[in-house]
């Protein structure tokens, strides 16, 4: 009996022993919901933080391009680079298979690439410009440079405080951007390369008075017109980055799209003067 009974009390101590140092499988199935639903709480605030991130390294890069344009206006008689090489129907020129750009005008005044880069853009949503310091490869940039301001002397500028300089561009029409009248070669075919300028609704190079928007802009959903439409989205939300003249960063909406003219002018976010352009491009 005694011999029994101490086997017996082993037997306890060796399933006391069992029941905690295994996980049974109604533990691990207790312990993967609350990782589960841990994880379904915390998504957000990740996918926030994410956001908030890219946002953020975006108008850091922004900002280094503005850099580099004010350099190159330093070095060039106080003037902006063209938006681009031009053939005779004002097309992009290209070279080695890419257009030469403003982006590969400044790209010597970078410390790297990445600055012409967001990281909330698409793939598709870039354009490429040629890299002048190496022809086998692209410059790919997120940002379109406004053809208002194109070569334009900036001590002449009316209001660089306000009027934009850069903005975030999408290409040839992408994520259904809105891209009214795309370029074409000499041979009448569209150009595929077109992000990197900020043009008019009715005109690549210049504006009338009956221009009522301008193009390019990284907002989704907009390629029929409509930019009140709910589906409409900025690569941030509902906003994207610009940066003005003077170097001011600021938020523009869909609705921003807009340009206000007066008389041959136009005023506000998109100012410009033909006789400035008119200026800008006999030089």
């Amino acid at each position: 009996m005694a011999g029994s009974e101490r086997e017996d009390d082993r037997d306890g101590v060796i399933e006391g022993r069992r029941g905690t140092a295994y996980v049974t499988k109604r533990d691990f199935l207790i312990i993967l919901a609350v990782v589960i639903v841990l994880g379904f709480m915390f998504f957000p605030f990740y996918l926030k933080g994410k956001k908030d991130a890219e946002y953020a390294e975006c108008k850091r890069h922004m900002h280094e391009v503005w850099n580099a344009l004010s350099l190159y206006a330093t070095q060039n008689n106080d003037s902006l680079p063209p938006t681009h090489n031009q053939l005779s129907n004002g097309s992009p020129a290209y070279f080695g298979g890419y257009p030469v750009t403003w982006v590969s005008q400044i790209r010597p005044f970078l410390n790297g690439e990445d600055s012409f880069r967001c990281p909330s853009s698409h793939k598709e949503e870039s354009s490429e410009s040629l890299y002048l310091e190496d022809s086998s490869r692209p410059l790919h940039c997120d940002f379109g440079m406004y053809r208002g301001l194109s070569t334009a002397p900036t001590n002449k500028v009316p209001d660089p405080n306000s009027v934009v300089l850069i903005a975030e561009t999408s290409n040839f029409g992408a994520m259904k951007s809105y891209n009214p009248i795309p370029f074409q070669d000499e041979e009448g075919q569209d150009v595929t390369q077109d992000g990197f300028l900020i043009g008019w609704d009715n005109g690549n190079l210049q504006f009338n008075k009956q221009t009522k928007r301008v193009t390019r802009l990284a907002f989704r959903n907009t390629a029929n017109g409509s930019f009140l439409d709910p589906s409409v989205e900025g690569r941030h939300g509902k906003s994207i980055n610009a940066i003005t003249l003077s170097g001011s960063l600021t938020p523009l909406t869909a609705g921003d799209t807009e340009v206000k003219p007066l008389d041959y002018r136009l005023t506000g976010t998109w100012a410009s003067d033909p006789v400035l352009m008119g200026e800008a491009s006999s030089r």
